[in-house]
């Protein structure tokens, strides 16, 4: 492999930019790089490499808007049936198409050829099945009763044709003379896709529950298979193996097949026709626990189980599975779009898809995806009779033939890249292969809008050797990467790109700032106040912090802590004077540039409170009634409130004290309590009070209890002390 580096010196000495500042980079590499890039004429295969798509060869401009159905005409070419006017087409080999018959205000939903060239169409809303001869008279054929007939096949062996219908689920066996019968119900809404097996059996593809039936000529069924997804679309036989095409129910779109549910009204008329729900969709979930399910004797269900490590797929996305002759089932494919058609061809198998409107082949060896149209889905595949592809696409309706080679050219256009502030664009790296006779090259522009404007910058020359991008700073950048080879079996692949830049600097931002108000919080240490904050760099730099603070009459503020990388600090306030403060947080994205251009953020607190200044108390005993002490207690904080007192009385527990109107809620407050029951004899009582910056201060009372006079009457003898 080929590695191509784009040169990153020539893009500094442009700018003048320093190695040292912080690079950024956006890589497109793997299997989902290149999601959200514009492709034309470009494939992407499971491991992300991009390469020119296989050539396709448009047949006509049907002038439709969808080809529902394309069937294999033994005779050589094929036929197709379309929506609007329900014209059946004939594609012979030298691929001009030729009108056999038209059926105003239907749509042709499915198509089956006999071996001598009679077509059968069938149509719907009012689900017939139409029938062309050979010599090109059309008439109604049969009328089946249903609304839908989503799949015909076509039985030599007894000359009947089998019938997938909705939205009751039937599998119809139509007689030579027109009439049809009920082979099998499935007791499901509908059955959507027919493939005759080996051994004679039909398997039956149906909705909403996901069921793939084994019907035997007497009608009996058992389920094969309950896929994930609610949707058995198509199927086909090939390599001596089952192929199972299964989608969700998608959302509705306009002109696509309606279906309704087994449960609604079935004497829908023409013009309510375009109303009708999507297709092959109920509005019920799709059932995600495979469940048994019984038709007839001796029936079974056998259930998806993906591969180790690989979770089941999910009711959005589309798969193919592979069931082979001893029952085992295994998913080869899966994609983000609904799997609508399968073709067989020798021992690959093409898929088609929803969505980007992609063909993927399934070989023994590998998954590729062949074709990705500009516009449209494929709704259905068939070989043309002459060992090639036809693939039908719809909105709008096209006829194409998978020719072989790869196209001559095709482009790749980015997904907007957004460097979230104005940026200097740098050099793109990328991984490519270039063989001889092909070449890759690549263009930019950049703006400062989302969308890509009249304001953007023209694209810049293609360039394959110095990568530097040439923009001036712009927020936004988009690339196109062109695709081109001469030689017709080679492409260039692409399999990554590296987009290199700096954005211009701007100031981080210090978006909160916490510190503890002593004067209303309760803490634990209320001379260590722990700091916390926010900050934030739009330039996604690495910051360092400093934290400040200034008292209430200074100039200038004082640094007390630096190099944080924390956003938090504990500030130790004993090693600074009383007084009121504020804090200052102080970001710097100094790490990630130069000293020049290094840029700051900063908030400011509201005022604290330092204080280191003891309570002043004041105690002194009232009186003494029955047998206890009246003692009142004055005290009174300096610069903050009171928040806890107690008293001990005769060196024994504290007891806790509240002041007289039970608030703790000011720097001056009165205590008065009684005592505990008092002997005669000498008390002292000790009292402490503590303010909220954690500063606290005790005082005494001592004085003594006389015993009681003959006349019961006792008290107290002594002082107190502060």
């Amino acid at each position: 492999m080929k590695r191509i580096i784009g040169v990153m010196a020539a893009l500094w000495a442009a700018v003048g930019l320093a190695e040292a500042g912080k690079l950024k980079s956006t890589t497109h590499a793997g299997p989902q790089g290149f999601d959200k890039a514009m492709l034309q004429g470009l494939v992407v295969n499971q491991e992300g490499v991009v390469r020119l798509g296989t050539r396709i060869e448009a047949l006509a401009d049907l002038k439709v808007d969808h080809i529902w159905a394309i069937a294999t005409d033994p005779r050589g070419g094929a036929v197709i049936g379309t929506g609007g006017d329900g014209k059946i087409m004939r594609v012979g080999q030298d691929g001009v198409v030729r009108l056999v018959h038209a059926l105003p205000g239907m749509q042709v939903l499915s198509m089956a050829v006999a071996p001598d060239g009679t077509i059968y169409a069938g149509t719907g809303p009012q689900g017939h099945v139409v029938r062309v001869a050979p010599d090109g008279t059309a008439s109604t054929w049969c009328e089946t009763g249903e609304m839908y007939v989503w799949a015909l096949a076509w039985d030599e062996a007894t000359h009947v044709l089998y019938a997938g219908t909705g939205p009751r689920g039937r599998l119809l066996r139509i007689d030579r003379a027109g009439r049809a019968a009920v082979h099998f119900d499935s007791r499901q809404e509908h059955v959507l896709a027919l493939a005759r097996l080996p051994e004679g059996d039909w398997a039956a593809g149906t909705s909403p529950r996901g069921l793939l039936y084994r019907v035997t000529a007497n009608g009996k069924a058992q389920v094969l298979f309950q896929a994930p997804q609610a949707e058995v679309r198509a199927l086909a036989v090939g390599g001596d193996a089952l192929w199972i095409g299964t989608c969700a129910a998608p959302p509705r779109r306009t002109g696509t097949p309606p279906v309704t549910r087994r449960s609604e009204r079935t004497d829908v008329s023409q013009a309510e026709f375009r109303d009708l729900p999507q297709p092959a969709g109920s509005s019920e979930a799709p059932m995600t626990t495979p469940r048994r399910e019984e038709v007839g004797s001796g029936s079974r269900s056998e259930t998806f189980v993906p591969a180790p490590g690989q979770p089941p797929p999910s009711a959005k996305e589309g798969s193919v599975y592979c069931l082979s002759r001893d029952g085992a089932v295994r998913e080869v494919l899966r994609t983000k779009a609904l799997v609508l058609a399968l073709a067989t061809s020798g021992d690959r198998v093409l898929v088609g898809t929803g969505g980007q409107g992609q063909v993927f082949e399934i070989t023994p060896e590998q998954q590729i995806e062949l074709v990705r149209l500009d516009h449209g889905q494929v709704l259905a595949l068939a070989a043309d009779g002459r060992g090639g592809v036809l693939l039908a696409a719809g909105d709008p309706g096209r006829l194409w033939r998978v020719a072989a080679g790869c196209l001559e050219q095709g482009q790749l256009l980015s997904e907007v890249i957004d460097a979230k502030a104005l940026a200097r664009w740098g050099s793109v790296s990328w991984y490519a292969d270039a063989p001889s006779g092909t070449k890759l090259t690549l263009a930019f522009r950049g703006g400062n809008v989302a969308d890509p404007d009249d304001t953007w910058t023209d694209w810049t020359a293609e360039t394959g050797t110095s990568m530097a991008t040439g923009l001036p700073p712009t927020r936004y950048l988009q690339y196109r990467v062109s695709f081109q080879s001469d030689r017709p079996h080679v492409s260039p692949l692409l399999r990554g790109v590296t987009v290199h830049y700096q954005t211009l600097n701007l100031a981080p931002r210090v978006l909160t700032l916490e510190v503890p108000d002593v004067a209303t919080a309760n803490l634990d240490q209320p001379k260590r106040l722990k700091i916390k904050w926010t900050a934030a760099d739009p330039n996604d730099d690495d910051l360092v912090f400093s934290v400040h603070c200034r008292k209430e009459g200074w100039n200038d503020w004082l640094e007390i802590a630096s190099e944080l990388d924390k956003r938090e600090f504990e500030w130790d306030t004993t090693t600074l004077p009383n007084g009121c403060y504020q804090v200052k947080v102080v970001a710097s994205d100094r790490q990630d540039n130069r000293e020049e251009e290094t840029l700051a953020g900063e908030r400011i607190s509201g005022l604290i409170v330092v204080n280191h200044e003891p309570p002043r108390l004041t105690a002194r005993v009232l009186r003494v009634e029955q047998d206890r002490a009246v003692i009142e207690v004055q005290a009174e904080a300096a610069a903050c409130r009171l928040v806890s007192a107690a008293y001990a009385q005769n060196g024994g527990k504290w007891t806790p004290l509240f002041p007289t109107d039970g608030l703790f809620d000011s720097p001056r407050k009165t205590l008065l309590f009684r005592s505990e029951p008092l002997r005669p004899g000498q008390h002292v009582v000790m009292i402490r009070v503590a303010d909220a910056a954690g500063n606290s201060a005790a005082a005494d009372c001592v004085f003594s209890v006389r015993p009681k006079t003959t006349t019961g009457e006792g008290g107290p003898a002594g002082g107190s002390s502060p």
